[in-house]
């Protein structure tokens, strides 16, 4: 297994007067196992002041297995690109914001997934 690219998220707009702190669907969850690297880029043309994004893992598909990543996070303050990348996570992955008083945003995420 040498590494796969994934769309952990499509151009999505939030709308903060449905939902103050989304999270990405327990189906749309990407599965990483057997990599032991995980790069995250979050694009966003358009930002929310004070919200962040959380990358969360669990080790099973289950709502209440998902935790979030230790410096899995971005904020959503910043417009343009920004990445991260971690090390050693569980084998589902997906996204949550917190805080999206500030208004709305707009974003996507990709994944590049590798070998150590």
């Amino acid at each position: 297994m040498a590494g796969a690219y994934y769309r952990m998220q499509e151009l999505l707009k939030t709308d903060a007067a449905v939902d103050l702190s989304p999270t990405q669907r327990l189906e749309d969850a990407i599965d990483v196992l057997g990599y032991g690297t995980v790069i995250v880029q979050l694009r966003q043309p358009v930002t929310s002041t004070g919200a962040a994004l959380f990358i969360q893992h669990a080790p099973v598909l289950e709502e209440s297995a998902f935790e979030d990543v230790t410096g899995g996070d971005f904020n959503l303050g910043t417009l343009g690109n920004q990445t991260i990348t971690l090390t050693n996570t569980l084998r589902f992955l997906r996204w949550r914001i917190t805080d999206l008083s500030g208004g709305d945003t707009t974003f996507l995420l990709d994944v590049i997934a590798r070998d150590n």
